[in-house]
């Protein structure tokens, strides 16, 4: 049921339109005589529709009124009046009116009016309610197109992002100074760098794609090991004999690793080689440098052992050569130049003798002085004898040294001790000369 309201300052044609509208299955919810009125009861009221009358006493006339309830309320106004005034009707019109009754009503009109009335009004609900819904359903799929515009944009960066990254991969591997290839998991090789080329001596990449990775290298079943390896553990590191395309083998370090895809499932196996061979050749050199070098030092250590023996040797020869001539001036010229001395000598002669005299003792003075104590009681072989002993030698030493037997040094060795007193003493005989020093 619908709710009206009517609005006419004549009482009694308010009532008969409430009666009529009744009749025909209308509630009327409120009558109003003027426009302030019926603006106040439409705000409270919230009708249907209001029948308002357009000349209407008071501030507002029903014009006014109407437009009011219309904007600002929303509930839709038919105007009745007693005159087809153009002025009248095209200021209803302006407002959007939903009707207009020409005084007296009819009821077939009445009804009729109002019933378009609600139902234009319905419809445009409906319509406004539709656009509303349609509003928000493009409003959601506004949202989503933005949310997949916004993810087929990043879609589209993260393309963008990956194929400069594989640019810049694909410009890395091919401008790496290692050999780069890449193989399919039985082996077969799919891609390859230009240093690759270089290194096994091929010229076209058509001559080596295709084929299987081990036929580049020395040993086929070592590289069929290596790609088993490879599958197992993901990665493999080592040294291997290649061969280029003229026969000619070459040290290489592979570093060899796997291609996984998204779901982390091997799909190509990637190998990195480097030429060692100068670093190998490099190493064996020094290895045998080491060899010979140690060779070179035991060697080296037996001939400063023996020029240390000949050095003792010179330095025991130089001290009995010393002495020898020492003892001999001392023994065998000394005497016969005191002799000389005594006889009967012109000056010249005593001044020759002299000078020959003096000439010796300057000659002998650098080591006379070491064999004074010795030499002033022993014999020249009990010096050398006692020189020998003074270095540590025992009597089998200076036996072999001297070239006699033990029981001759034995000998000279009891005649040293007896001409320094030493019989049934026990001072150390090499002690004892030692301090003479």
């Amino acid at each position: 049921m619908s709710k009206l309201m009517v609005v006419d300052d004549e009482v009694c044609i308010a009532m008969y339109l409430k009666e009529r509208l009744e009749n025909m299955g209308h509630e009327v919810v409120g009558t109003a005589s003027s426009g302030e009125s019926a603006r106040d009861m439409a705000e409270q009221r919230r009708p249907n529709l209001v029948l308002m009358d357009i000349r209407m006493p008071g501030r507002l006339d029903g014009i006014e009124a109407a437009e009011i309830i219309i904007k600002e309320m929303n509930i839709p106004v038919i105007f009745i009046t007693g005159y087809a005034d153009d002025n009248y009707v095209n200021r209803a019109k302006s407002i959007g009116s939903y009707g207009y009754l020409i005084k007296p009503l009819d009821d077939g009109q009445l009804n009729a009016t109002v019933g378009i009335a609600l139902s234009k009004k319905e419809l445009e609900e409906k319509l406004q309610q539709a656009r509303l819904n349609l509003e928000k359903i493009v409003d959601m799929r506004t949202a989503e197109l933005r949310i997949a515009t916004g993810k087929l944009k990043e879609e589209l960066n993260e393309k963008k992002r990956l194929i400069k990254e594989l640019r810049v991969t694909s410009y890395a591997i091919e401008s790496s100074i290692n050999a780069i290839g890449i193989a399919e998991l039985s082996g077969n090789i799919t891609y390859i760098n230009k240093p690759f080329l270089k290194m096994w001596g091929y010229d076209n990449k058509n001559d080596v794609l295709g084929r299987n990775f081990s036929e580049f290298l020395t040993n086929r079943e070592d590289a069929f090991a290596v790609m088993d390896a490879l599958v197992e553990n993901g990665m493999w590191s080592g040294e291997m004999a290649a061969r280029k395309k003229d026969g000619e083998e070459f040290d290489a370090h592979l570093s060899a690793s796997m291609i996984k895809d998204a779901k982390a499932k091997n799909v190509h196996m990637m190998v990195s080689v480097i030429d060692i061979t100068k670093r190998k050749q490099a190493q064996r050199s020094l290895l045998e440098s080491k060899r010979e070098l140690k060779i070179r030092a035991a060697n080296l250590e037996e001939t400063n052992t023996a020029l240390k023996v000949l050095l003792k040797k010179r330095d025991e020869f130089k001290s009995d050569l010393e002495d020898n001539i020492a003892f001999s001036v001392r023994q065998n010229v000394v005497p016969y130049i005191k002799e000389l001395a005594g006889s009967d000598l012109d000056n010249r002669q005593k001044t020759a003798l002299n000078t020959i005299e003096l000439n010796l003792n300057n000659i002998i003075s650098p080591f006379s002085r070491r064999l004074s104590a010795l030499s002033r009681y022993l014999t020249p072989t009990e010096v050398r004898i006692a020189n020998l002993v003074k270095e540590g030698k025992t009597t089998k030493q200076i036996a072999q040294l001297l070239d006699c037997s033990a029981r001759a040094v034995e000998f000279h060795r009891n005649n040293i001790r007896r001409q320094f007193n030493l019989i049934n003493q026990k001072t150390n005989l090499r002690s004892y000369l030692l301090s003479l020093e």
